[in-house]
């Protein structure tokens, strides 16, 4: 768990300071403070990808729950800076977007979530994305292929809720 944690806020800290890196770089080179400049298609490429490697660096940061566990009641979720308890009821909604299957029909799957958490002044809408095991074909091509506890938890809990 405190290792976990710890390769997490590396992966983070390092993404986005890559990220700086690499922007500080382009807009030195930009403004012609280096021996000669750039031509501009690189420079913006390489601004955009320091953005977009400063943005998943945060994301990480932020948003990335190492642990999870699930039980009937929701799921517990640690990331690096909280801990957060989120009841079924609160999902919003899930997407498969990424996996690794092997051949036993068990695949890691990232699943970006949403989710409602009630705050003082109204509702607070939150995104998080974790590493779940999911199981589906051995030789699945698609994320839809595999299904992971959200997907047992949350048809139950629709069920019940249509039941009442």
């Amino acid at each position: 768990m405190v290792m976990n944690r710890f390769l997490t806020v590396l992966l983070g800290l390092f993404t986005a300071g890559a990220g700086c890196f690499l922007g500080v770089l382009a807009m030195v080179s930009f403004l012609g403070f280096a021996d000669r400049q750039l031509p501009l298609l690189p420079l913006v490429l390489a601004l955009a990808m320091s953005f977009a490697m400063l943005c998943v660096g945060l994301f990480t940061l932020m948003s990335y729950a190492y642990e999870s566990s699930f039980d009937n009641k929701g799921i517990e979720m640690q990331f690096v800076f909280r801990n957060e308890r989120v009841p079924w009821e609160s999902i919003q909604w899930h997407r498969n977007i990424f996996f690794r299957n092997t051949f036993s029909g068990k695949a890691t799957v990232w699943v970006l979530l949403k989710y409602a958490l009630p705050k003082e002044h109204g509702t607070h809408f939150c995104r998080a994305i974790l590493l779940v095991t999911g199981t589906g074909p051995a030789v699945g091509t698609a994320t839809r292929d595999f299904k992971t506890p959200f997907d047992s938890f949350i048809s139950e809990e629709g069920k019940k809720n249509k039941e009442k």
